[in-house]
C-alpha cells in the first residue's frame, strides 16, 4: 500500500480451504526501520513465508531479498513470488533480473515464482502442507468440522482452568498463523517431502551441527561488563545462578516538592540498530513520567554486532554517539521529561515503532508524547481513571484502555474515537496479548483472566474465562506472556495476583493457533497481598521469572526444569517495597524501581584479569 496513514494492516484469504494472512506494509522497503521489529517475528511463529515484490519496482525487490535473508535466517520455508500485474496491465517495463531472483532464491534453498495472479504462490504450499496432513494426521482446513483437530502443544498434566478442548469452541473463521514449532521442527518423524528435503538441504549447505550449551547456561542475565579478578566474591552456594549479578546504579527519583515518589511503572524501547542506547521509561504515583538513555556496554555492543536482527548494520552508529556511549557505558543518562499528568502514572508503552510513548493514568487521562522532544501529542480524557492500556497488535492506530468503571475500550489513536466497547464484571488491571497477535489476556480485580479474541483489526470478542483460583479471588496485577522455545513446550503467562503467589499457566492451542485452554503448571512464593506488584520474564539461562515483592526483595524462580523452580533473591538492596521489574531485549540489563522512588539498574559482571 501507498497510503501514509496507514501504519500496518493484515486480512486472512482462503486459498483450497487453507487460511494464510497477509501483511501490507505502507513502503517499498517493508524490511527497513521501523517496520521489521513487526514484521520478522511474524517468521519465527510461520511455517511458509511468501515474500512479494513489484517485477516493475526494483527497489521492491531490494527489500524482498532482505526479508528473505531474515526468512533464511529464521528456518522458515519460503517462497519468492514476482509480480508481474503491473507488467501485464500496465504495460510496465521489467526492471528485475529474473535470473538473479531465482539464483537468489535458490541460493537461499526456497522457491520462485513469477505471475499475476497471487493464488499461483501458493499452489506448491498447499500441495506441501496437504502431504504432511496425510502423514501427521494434521489438518488446517477450515469450514470442516469432521477433520481431526490438531494438538500442536503438548498438554500439561495438570487439571485445566479453561474449557476442555472437547467443548471448546469450533473455528468457524480462517485459521491463524501456525503457532511455533509447528512448522518443519515440530514432529520430524512425519514431515512432508519437501519440508523434509528443504531442510536437510540447509543443514548440509550450511555445515550445521546441533548446537551445544556453552557454559554455564542456567544464569540470570548475559554478561555486559568487565571486573577485575581481584574483585571477585567468595564462591557463592551451589545453583546460585545470581552470584555475579550487581547492581551497577542507582536512581532517585523525587516529586516537584522534593519529596520520594513511588515508582509505579517501568517500560524499556526497543533495540534501534543505530543507536548506542536504548530509552528507560519511569513512570511515577506523582504523575511524573522520566526518560533515561542507557547507553550499552562493549560487551553489548559486540553481542548484537553477532546478533542476526542488528549485524554489520550496527555499525553505522555515528562516531560521535560512540564516543558518548563509551563515556557513559552501562549507565542511564537523564533524557527528558514527559509533563502533563497530575496522579499516579498506571501503565506506560512504547508504540512498537518507537514514534511514541503513551500512558494511562488515575487522573482520568491517557497522553501521547514524542520520546525525542518530550512533546505532549495528544490527549485522551475519560470519565474515569485509566488503570492500564496496550496496542492492538498490527493495528497500531488502535489502542485498547481499561478503566475503573470495568469497560474496556478500543479507541482510534488518531482521533480519540471510540471503535468498540466490552463490558466486565470488574476491573480489568493487567493485559497482555499472545504472539499469535489473535488472543488478549485481561486479568481482573477478582482473580479471573478473560481470553479476547481479535476478530479483525479493530475488533474484540469475549472467547472464555477462567479464575486462576478457585478459592481465593486475589486481584490479578501483572501478566507476562513467553512464547514456546521448544515443541515439547507449551507457551505460558506468568501471573501476579494478590494471594502471595506467581502462577505459571500454560496456552494450550486447539486448531492453529487457536487458544482453548489455560492450565497451571506450576505457582511460586512472592510477598504480595496488596500493592499492584509486577513482574517480568528474562530468557537467559533456560529462563527465569523475575518478580518485585512487598517485603523489598526481588524474587528470581529459573524456569528451567531441572532447578525445580527454585527461589533466590538478588542482593538486598531496596528499603522499600518493590514494585516494577524490567529486563531488556538481549537479557543483558534488569531494572527494579520500589515505592520509595529508586531505581537500580543490575547487570552480570565478567571477571578478568586486570579487568576494568
Amino acid at each position: 500500500t501507498t497510503d501514509p496513514t496507514v501504519t500496518l494492516v493484515y486480512f486472512n484469504v482462503t486459498m483450497d480451504g487453507y487460511a494464510f494472512r497477509i501483511l501490507d506494509c505502507p513502503a517499498s522497503d517493508f524490511m527497513g526501520d521501523p517496520y521489521e521489529s513487526i514484521i520478522k517475528p511474524q517468521f519465527r511463529r510461520s511455517r511458509w513465508a511468501v515474500i512479494l515484490y513489484d517485477m516493475s519496482k526494483l527497489d521492491t525487490y531490494q527489500a524482498a531479498v532482505r526479508a528473505l535473508d531474515e526468512a533464511r535466517h529464521s528456518g522458515v520455508n519460503f517462497l519468492l513470488f514476482g509480480n508481474k500485474w503491473s507488467h501485464k496491465n500496465e504495460n510496465a517495463s521489467i526492471e528485475v533480473d529474473l535470473y538473479e531472483a531465482k539464483d537468489k532464491a535458490a541460493s537461499g534453498l526456497g522457491l520462485s515464482v513469477e505471475s499475476d495472479d497471487l493464488s499461483d504462490a501458493f499452489h506448491p504450499i498447499i500441495g506441501d502442507l496437504k502431504t504432511e496432513a496425510r502423514h501427521t494426521g494434521m489438518y488446517s482446513r477450515v469450514n470442516n468440522t469432521n477433520t481431526p483437530q490438531p494438538n500442536y502443544y503438548r498438554a500439561a498434566n495438570k487439571p485445566p482452568i479453561g474449557p476442555s478442548s472437547a467443548t471448546a469452541p469450533r473455528r468457524s473463521t480462517p485459521a491463524r498463523l501456525h503457532p511455533p514449532h509447528t512448522r518443519l521442527t515440530a514432529n520430524p518423524g512425519n514431515r512432508s517431502r519437501l519440508a523434509t528435503t528443504l531442510e536437510n538441504m540447509r543443514s548440509w549447505f550450511r555445515g550445521e551441527e546441533p548446537k551445544r550449551a556453552v557454559g554455564n547456561t542456567s544464569q540470570l542475565l548475559v554478561p555486559s561488563l568487565y571486573a577485575p579478578e581481584s574483585k571477585r566474591p567468595p564462591p557463592s552456594k551451589k545453583g546460585d545462578h545470581s552470584a555475579d549479578v550487581m547492581p551497577v546504579q542507582q536512581i532517585e527519583l523525587k516529586s516537584p516538592s522534593g519529596q520520594a515518589s513511588a515508582v509505579t511503572c517501568l517500560a524499556l524501547g526497543r533495540e534501534r540498530k543505530k543507536k548506542p542506547y536504548f530509552f528507560l521509561a519511569i513512570g511515577t504515583k506523582e504523575g511524573q513520567i522520566t526518560v533515561y538513555r542507557v547507553y550499552r556496554t562493549p560487551l553489548e555492543r559486540d553481542l548484537l554486532r553477532r546478533h542476526q536482527s542488528f549485524g554489520a548494520e550496527y555499525n553505522t552508529v555515528s562516531p560521535d554517539e560512540l564516543s558518548d556511549a563509551d563515556r557513559t557505558a552501562g549507565e542511564a543518562e537523564f533524557h527528558i521529561d514527559l509533563v502533563g499528568h497530575k496522579r499516579a502514572v498506571t501503565s506506560l508503552r512504547f508504540s512498537p515503532l518507537e514514534d511514541f510513548i503513551f500512558s494511562t493514568s488515575i487522573d482520568k487521562s491517557t497522553r501521547f508524547f514524542d520520546p525525542d522532544t518530550g512533546e505532549c501529542l495528544k490527549v485522551f480524557a475519560d470519565g474515569t481513571p485509566a488503570l492500564t492500556a496496550a496496542f492492538l497488535p498490527l493495528n497500531l492506530n488502535v489502542i485498547i484502555i481499561a478503566n475503573t468503571n470495568s469497560v474496556l475500550r478500543l479507541v482510534n489513536a488518531t482521533n480519540g474515537g471510540v471503535i468498540q466497547k466490552l463490558k466486565f464484571d470488574t476491573e480489568v488491571r493487567a493485559m497482555q496479548f499472545d504472539d499469535t497477535s489473535c488472543f488478549c489476556f485481561a486479568g481482573t480485580k477478582n482473580g479471573v483472566i478473560h481470553v479476547l479474541e481479535a476478530t479483525d483489526s479493530s475488533t474484540l470478542k469475549f472467547k472464555f474465562k477462567q479464575a486462576l483460583s478457585n478459592r481465593n479471588r486475589a486481584a490479578i496485577t501483572c501478566i507476562n506472556y513467553v512464547s514456546s522455545t521448544t515443541p515439547e513446550r507449551n507457551p505460558y503467562i506468568l501471573v501476579n495476583s494478590c494471594d502471595n503467589f506467581v502462577s505459571i499457566v500454560d496456552c494450550i492451542y486447539g486448531e492453529p493457533s487457536v487458544l482453548t485452554n489455560l492450565t497451571v503448571r506450576h505457582r511460586v512464593k512472592v510477598a504480595h497481598s496488596l500493592l499492584p506488584i509486577g513482574s517480568c520474564y528474562s530468557g537467559a539461562g533456560g529462563g527465569f521469572v523475575v518478580s518485585g515483592s512487598e517485603d523489598k526483595e526481588v524474587y528470581l524462580y529459573s524456569l528451567d526444569p531441572h532447578n525445580n523452580y527454585r527461589l533466590q533473591n538478588l542482593a538486598h538492596v531496596h528499603q522499600a517495597p518493590v514494585l516494577a521489574v524490567a529486563s531488556n531485549f538481549v537479557d543483558t540489563l534488569l531494572i527494579s524501581g520500589d515505592s520509595a522512588g529508586v531505581v537500580f539498574l543490575w547487570r552480570r559482571l565478567e571477571y578478568t584479569e586486570g579487568g576494568n
